[in-house]
């Protein structure tokens, strides 16, 4: 993959998975399921969150990769199209039960999952701004930016894609301050 950009794309999302990591560490298992590490959740539910919304993201790039279409959304189709907020409720509803052991493996396993749906793809679909309509006109690698997502606007809390209703978010990773997720939680880091 020496000339090939999702080479460079796979590099960063093995950074980001670093960043994960040193962020599951700082945390502590002993504090993950104390609420308030951003609202009322847990760093756990948190954990969760970005993990359905990584699998979402996953699941069209490996449907991608096989031709097949977009798979339809894992929430309720009544859901689908409108505001985050319902959304993240309904993952939050199935997810805040789930032991912590699950959860902390599942978020880890998306960064494999995702560097195989990136390598998965061909070259230009990876590189070409047209190929995921999702993407709103961006490539899924731009192969001129360091950026592990081209808008960095449409980002997640870690550098992952968000999903594209996000617009009015303030999850914003620029890239120059770190994790939104890890910057959040600082005031949380503090009191608990």
């Amino acid at each position: 993959m020496a000339d090939d950009p999702r080479g460079g794309f796979v590099d960063r999302i093995e950074a980001i998975r670093e960043r994960w990591h040193r962020l599951v560490a700082d945390v502590g298992e002993e504090r993950m399921e104390l609420p308030g590490a951003m609202g009322n959740w847990s760093f756990k539910d948190v954990a969760s969150h970005l993990t359905a919304w990584r699998r979402r993201t996953i699941d069209r790039l490996e449907a991608a990769g096989r031709g097949d279409p977009s798979p339809p959304a894992p929430w309720p189709a009544e859901l689908v199209g409108g505001e985050d907020d319902p959304i993240n409720a309904w993952i939050h509803e199935r997810t805040k039960n789930r032991p912590l052991s699950d959860v902390l493996a599942e978020a880890d396993a998306t960064y494999d999952a995702f560097i195989a749906a990136v390598v998965a793809l061909p070259p230009e679909d990876a590189t070409d701004p047209e190929r995921f309509d999702w993407l709103e006109d961006e490539a899924l690698v731009d192969p001129t930016s360091a950026a592990i997502w081209p808008s960095t606007s449409q980002t997640s809390g870690d550098g992952w894609p968000a999903p594209r209703k996000a617009a009015g978010s303030s999850a914003v990773n620029d890239g120059r301050r770190g994790c939104l997720v890890r910057s959040r939680l600082r005031p949380w880091f503090a009191n608990n």
